[in-house]
């Protein structure tokens, strides 16, 4: 008839329910349950009441039930039927299902969320069985691999790996299946479905006792780009940007080689040193542009006089070195002719017709040397022999010259008296903020003053005190000369100011670097910070352990380190992240030619991300057009210096350029 009546109930209805078994206000307990179910599942609950009872079947029911208190509660009922006579009985329970669904609802959201996750993440998810099989792999293969996920399940994991890479992969994973846990990443080329190899990481991890998991998860990340990086980076660390030739380090690299190989065949080899003549004339009249032009002219016909095997380097300005494996004087000799014949032939370079000669000095391997260093200095000096005889000529080495050797030994004294009679000048360049343009600090350069030659630039003398510990004063004159000038500054009461000064390697390694730092920061009141010590990326390259504890000590102590030229040496990226160095240079090597070749916008912009991935402050050198400026502020590039902003300039000119700037 559709009447129902609760004739029992325990005790615990009101514990869960909130609803006393007694009848309220004339309305009976159940008519009150039926007015605290959700009103979305109110009428759903009435039906199924009616469908059991009709069809004399057990009453299974979950819905939402809303408690006087306002508390919103899960309740699932069960209950069996019975025949009483004229009436229809149902034995049940009522169950708080709170916990149980909140649990489903927490567990189909995590799902969701790592579903979304999965098929969103930028890398390929992949779950492999015990077999090595695809049992998984995230949407990501389409655009990544080109494969479409169910074109991969089932097949065998290794089958698209590169043949070379194979084993390494297998050796790999089966690590990671014998100690149950996660593997170190491992790179291997996997091919497209195109057709190509695609360079990726990958890091496995074993979860085959993980519960819903049962295998092998593999997060595969496209590293093209970084692989395609890093050899660009290790290609201008090894070659000269200007003519794609290589450079002096891996010239130095190759004839350790050919020197090896020629002392067990007991052969000969001859290493060849050119250095163009004039070539300054040509670029100071025609400029920078027409040189470089001429510089990889020069280049081409050089390498027409030279077999496969013979290597050809450019070690920078208009110095070439060619390496002869198997080579004796005679065949050195043909060489040289060969090389000179071919330099004077005349080349056009837009309205210029151009005719070059070459001055070439020869050593052999073993008569003038067992080392690439013996070969090296021993061919520069007969190279300036051939220049003193009138150049267009070539030399062979011989133990009695020593005009070359002369010439130096007498810029070597000059230079040393120099520093005694303090012909030395500081200049200071200012170092900018790209965002706004505030000066943030300055590098000190040196330049020499001579009484009858004038204004010698740093490139004249500076790789000659390299050679010997002349550098080491010019340094320590350079580290006082800035403290006693930061001192005047502060007490003239212009702001706070670091600067930048370059500490050449042999300086760096001198014992009392430590002891002298700190006497002149103690003698002209200044703090640590106000120098920040340049070191190249060759001298962080060669740091051994006692060479890291120094650097480590400078930094606790206070003072701030850079790598100067960076991008010009091959440096570990483990190994760089472990140096206790705070900021780096961009080369101008790649500054230079930001607007207009793709491929240093982007080591520039590399650079950039790994500086900053360090924390590292990230400074260009050579800044000199406002274009350059731009692009590099649009990567990220915290500071600059270059003629854009100003040239090196005496102590008293950068003061007054100094104050300008603040006041603008």
């Amino acid at each position: 008839e559709g009447e129902i009546g609760v004739h029992y109930v325990d005790g615990r209805l009101e514990e869960i329910f909130g609803l006393s078994r007694e009848t309220a206000d004339g309305v009976d307990l159940f008519d009150r349950f039926v007015a605290g179910v959700d009103e979305r599942d109110r009428q759903r609950l009435m039906s199924s009441i009616l469908e059991a009872t009709t069809a004399f079947k057990p009453w299974d029911f979950e819905g939402r039930f809303i408690k006087p208190s306002g508390e919103p509660i899960w309740f699932k009922g069960l209950a069996s039927p019975r025949q009483l006579q004229t009436e229809i009985a149902f034995d049940g329970i009522l169950l708080d299902i709170s916990g149980k669904k909140q649990a489903e609802e927490a567990l189909r959201e995590s799902e969701e969320r790592f579903r979304s996750i999965v098929q969103h993440a930028w890398d390929v998810i992949t779950i492999l069985d015990a077999q090595m099989r695809i049992d998984y792999i995230s949407p990501r293969s389409q655009s990544m691999l080109g494969y479409e996920p169910q074109d991969l399940r089932g097949k065998p994991a290794f089958a698209l790996i590169h043949p070379e890479d194979r084993e390494g992969v297998e050796t790999a994973f089966a690590g990671v299946l014998a100690r149950n846990d996660s593997g170190a990443p491992t790179e291997f080329r996997f091919r497209h479905q195109r057709g190509y190899w695609t360079e990726v990481e990958a890091v496995a991890t074993n979860l085959l006792e993980y519960p819903g998991v049962r295998g092998i998860l593999v997060v595969l990340r496209d590293i093209s780009e970084r692989r395609q990086a890093e050899e660009r980076i290790h290609h201008m660390a090894h070659h000269d940007p200007l003519t794609g030739l290589p450079n002096r380090r891996l010239l130095a690299e190759q004839a350790a080689l050919a020197l090896a190989l020629a002392a067990r065949s007991r052969a000969n080899t001859a290493l060849l040193f050119c250095d163009l003549d004039h070539f300054k004339d040509i670029n100071d009249s025609l400029g920078h542009v027409v040189g470089d032009i001429l510089l990889i002219q020069v280049s081409s016909q050089i390498k027409k006089s030279l077999r496969d095997t013979d290597i050809l380097a450019r070690l920078g300005g208009d110095e070439f070195m060619v390496l002869l494996p198997e080579t004796g004087r005679d065949g050195a000799a043909r060489v040289a002719n060969k090389i000179l014949t071919l330099l004077r032939e005349p080349v056009t370079l837009g309205d210029h017709q151009l005719t070059v000669t070459g001055s070439i000095g020869i050593s052999l391997y073993p008569h003038d040397g067992d080392t690439f260093q013996d070969l090296f200095r021993n061919a520069d000096t007969a190279m300036y022999q051939a220049k003193q005889v009138g150049r267009n000529a070539y030399r062979f080495y011989d133990a009695a010259m020593n005009a070359a050797s002369l010439e130096r030994l007498t810029l070597l004294s000059a230079l040393r008296k120099a520093i005694q009679k303090e012909q030395l000048r500081t200049y200071f360049q200012p170092k900018v903020d790209l965002a706004d343009g505030r000066v943030v600090g300055a590098e000190a350069l040196v330049r020499w003053q001579h009484p009858d030659e004038g204004l010698i630039p740093p490139g004249r003398f500076i790789p000659l005190a390299e050679d010997n510990d002349l550098i080491i004063a010019i340094g320590d004159w350079v580290l006082k000369e800035v403290c006693r000038q930061l001192a005047d500054w502060r007490e003239a009461g212009l702001p706070p100011l670091s600067v930048a000064v370059n500490i050449a390697a042999r300086h760096f390694y001198a014992d009392g670097l430590m002891q002298n730092l700190e006497t002149l920061l103690e003698q002209y009141g200044l703090p640590p910070e106000a120098l920040e010590l340049e070191l190249t990326e060759s001298t962080m390259l060669e740091a051994g352990p006692e060479t890291l504890t120094l650097l480590q000590e400078l930094r606790r102590r206070g003072f701030t380190l850079a790598i100067d030229d960076f991008g010009t040496g091959y440096s570990s990226l483990a190994y760089l992240k472990n140096l206790p160095i705070t900021a780096l240079k961009i080369d101008r090597s790649f500054v230079r030619d930001l607007a207009t070749q793709p491929g240093d916008c982007a080591i520039a912009a590399v650079i950039v991300t790994l500086g900053h991935c360090l924390g590292l402050t990230v400074i260009a050198e050579g800044v000199e057009t406002a274009q350059q400026q731009e692009i590099l502020l649009e990567h990220g590039c915290d500071y600059a210096q270059g003629y854009l902003f100003s040239r090196p300039l005496p102590a008293a000119e950068f003061v007054e350029w100094w104050q300008r700037s603040i006041t603008r």
